[in-house]
């Protein structure tokens, strides 16, 4: 499941009334919809996840009142009109209108990627979200927790979702963990991608289906969670993580530096089913080495009637300079197989 919140698709005005001063706009493109609707979600998820193009409202003063597509055309996005004989399309506003390009671009992602779960469509969706700058200056004064809860990651950009570039490498995973274990996953960094002082980014989004039950308490009966470590030997990372027995000892502690940063950090992200957070470098990270380790953790809840939950993580690389990324990520690949 994803929730989706609605983005303005402008000002709303068609030429008749774009030069009446009576009329008012409330929204430009890509600012918050006035009917998009926020959580919180279950236990204090992310509610929206996504958000999409729902259309807007205007505030006609000759009636004293908030006209949306159904009233003003130019209000909303072009839909189907559900008597065909009569007419074939109509305009609306509203979360149901932006909810379907959100299973469109699911059914896009299947059409490249058939076989994949449901979790990495949503995985693959969630991680390619963006908050659009409109938004973002909207909100600013209301702060980045607002803006997240308003927005939720982003609107879905398609084309990023399916497909990696140049200078952008989207790595994913289909996997399942046993109850109170954890996993790691090598991610190759490119010699291009520690140099340097350009802006470099890794993002990392995690997406699965526990058992859910309908109280907002205790929803889900199974948690993940994920750390990106870096500049660690990997029999440290499996060291500090394993489930230890009473005669090993303490478990060894990881350097605060050994530790990404992700934004937003752990308990923002975990209350969701599905959890993205990045990560950002303006400085050469060259001291780290050329693997980071992706360590994703499955905690047993109420759900006792299952022994394995499954998941799927997508890892993007991006760098926003000119850099030949996605090959030399590609290479590095191809030596390990």
């Amino acid at each position: 499941m994803i929730t989706v919140g609605a983005l303005a698709h402008g000002e709303g005005l068609d030429p008749d009334r774009a030069e009446d001063v009576g009329v008012r706009p409330i929204t430009l493109l890509h600012e918050p919809a006035p009917f998009s609707r926020i959580g919180p979600g279950p236990g204090g998820a992310t509610k929206p996840d996504v958000v999409e193009i729902g259309g807007t409202l205007i505030f006609d003063p000759i009636v004293a009142r908030l006209r949306g597509g159904e009233d003003v055309g130019s209000a909303g996005v072009l839909t189907l009109y559900h008597s065909y004989l009569d007419r074939l399309f109509t305009a609306g506003s509203g979360t149901s209108y932006a909810a379907p390009r959100v299973a469109f671009s699911a059914a896009q992602i299947l059409t490249r990627f058939p076989h994949a779960s449901a979790n990495l469509v949503r995985a693959l969706i969630v991680g390619s979200a963006e908050i659009p700058q409109p938004a973002q200056e909207r909100l600013q004064l209301l702060g980045v927790d607002a803006t997240r809860a308003i927005c939720g990651h982003g609107l879905v950009d398609l084309e990023r979702a399916a497909f990696s570039d140049d200078a952008r490498v989207m790595l994913y995973a289909e996997d399942e963990l046993a109850l109170d274990h954890f996993a790691v996953y090598r991610i190759p960094i490119p010699e291009a991608f520690q140099a340097g002082n350009g802006e470099r980014c890794i993002r990392v989004t995690l997406a699965f289906d526990p058992p859910v039950r309908h109280t907002r308490t205790d929803y889900a009966g199974v948690g993940m969670s994920f750390r990106l470590i870096r500049g660690c030997q990997p029999d440290l990372i499996f060291e500090h993580y394993r489930k230890r027995e009473q005669d090993d000892g303490p478990f060894p502690e990881l350097a605060g530096r050994y530790n990404c940063n992700l934004v937003p950090g752990p308990q923002a992200r975990e209350k969701g089913t599905v959890q993205s957070a990045t990560v950002t470098f303006k400085r050469g990270i060259e001291d780290y080495g050329d693997s980071y380790y992706l360590v994703v953790r499955c905690e047993s809840g109420w759900a006792t009637h299952v022994d394995r939950q499954q998941f799927a993580v997508v890892i993007e690389l991006l760098q926003k300079a000119e850099v030949q990324l996605y090959e030399r990520v590609r290479q590095r690949l191809r030596l390990q197989a």
